[in-house]
């Protein structure tokens, strides 16, 4: 990893702390309000479809797995080759083949897509003491703490519909690499404030690495550090180990371990260019999904009270994207517009609207961290 500065070390492990997990909150929240500035009559919203996501049916297969290291459940570096070992991969190859994109970004986003709608966070299990192991000269070794903490493979994650931040990490490390894309990463992470770690997923794309986290969005060094700063917990380090798929398996080398303050070297800065390109791209979207609609500038005055000449009716829908401005990333920008959009007609009473209307506006303003969307539409 060219642009980060690793510090490597050598450690003699007596006792093993395997450290706990924390769950990721979802990132993006919207509000929307509507006001209609002029009305002549009354409408009746069109009936809405809703779609739910589909699933890959995996086959029922033994569970257990052929990994001959004792200690794979408990320590993530041994856990990743084992889980993630040929016989493993191929349980989960259907629902890599379903979830595949015609991009890394796509297919990145469809996996936290469905981590989000099908895998729940573990509660129990993150209640458990984390695993602590005494290991001998030997070569023997018990555990004495934390028997039942134990790392799962991605099957095992799917089958039982939910787990931890090291499953999370370890299952979209395993659907990434079914999808052909080698390295990726897990980053071990531990805060200076919490005796907690967490564990995630990392991609990297023309230079930048981007954190995927149980569900979208995919987030960059520094937007990510900053997710959990606002949380009140300070990244301190990261140990990166690199995943890459030989001869079917996977293959893991610990590249070492990464300072916290490093992540914000790689945090993109939104632009008034950004705007504009979301403004092009979600006006490109609505006018293909509604061939009745044009756009008209002079609907901005809408949000101002101002009927303009022509229109028998008008109305304002606003969203308003929170911490929108702070993870967006121009990489991710064709998946963060189908993210808008799909939320933006989710409301049964907007998408009866956009066909019921003739002509449209987009407002798109900063507000800080967040995002403002502000949908003006009027009937001839």
């Amino acid at each position: 990893m060219k642009l980060l500065k690793f510090m490597l070390s050598a450690l003699i492990i007596a006792l093993v702390f395997v450290s706990g997990c924390i769950q990721i909150e979802t990132i993006t929240q919207t509000e929307r309000s509507t006001s209609e500035t002029l009305s002549t009559h009354s409408s009746t919203a069109a009936p809405s479809t809703q779609t739910t996501a589909s699933t890959a049916v995996l086959p029922q297969v033994n569970t257990t797995s052929s990994c001959s290291d004792p200690l794979w459940r408990y320590i993530l570096e041994r856990a990743i080759p084992c889980a993630l070992n040929k016989e493993e991969l191929a349980k989960i190859k259907p629902l890599a083949e379903q979830l595949k994109g015609d991009s890394l970004q796509q297919s990145a986003w469809n996996i936290l897509e469905w981590e989000k709608e099908h895998i729940q966070y573990d509660w129990k299990k993150a209640s458990l003491p984390a695993p602590e192991i005494e290991m001998y000269s030997n070569g023997s070794f018990k555990v004495v703490k934390g028997k039942n903490n134990t790392v799962q493979t991605p099957y095992e994650t799917i089958m039982k519909g939910k787990g931890i931040c090291t499953d999370y990490a370890i299952l979209t490390a395993g659907l990434l690499l079914d999808m052909n894309y080698s390295p990726v990463y897990i980053f071990s992470i531990n805060f200076t404030n919490s005796d907690t770690g967490h564990a995630a997923a990392v991609i990297e794309i023309e230079g930048w690495y981007f954190v995927l986290d149980q569900h979208p969005p995919a987030m960059d060094l520094g937007a990510y550090y900053r997710y959990w700063k606002e949380k009140g917990k300070i990244i301190s380090n990261a140990t990166i180990y690199e995943i890459k798929l030989v001869n079917g398996s996977a293959e893991v080398k610990s590249l070492g371990i990464v300072s916290g303050i490093e992540f914000l070297k790689q945090d993109y800065k939104f632009t008034n260019a950004d705007a504009q390109a979301i403004f092009g791209s979600l006006t490109s979207v609505i006018l293909r999904s509604f061939p009745n609609l044009r756009l008209d500038e002079k609907l901005q005055s809408l949000s101002q009270g101002i009927l303009p000449e022509g229109y028998s009716e008008g109305k304002v829908w606003t969203f308003r994207f929170e911490k929108f401005v702070e993870y967006y990333n121009p990489l991710f920008h064709e998946q963060l517009i189908e993210y808008l959009y799909n939320i933006i007609i989710s409301d049964p009473e907007v998408g009866a609207d956009l066909e019921q209307y003739s002509a449209f506006w987009i407002e798109i303003r900063e507000e800080g961290e967040n995002l403002k969307i502000i949908l003006d539409i009027a009937k001839s």
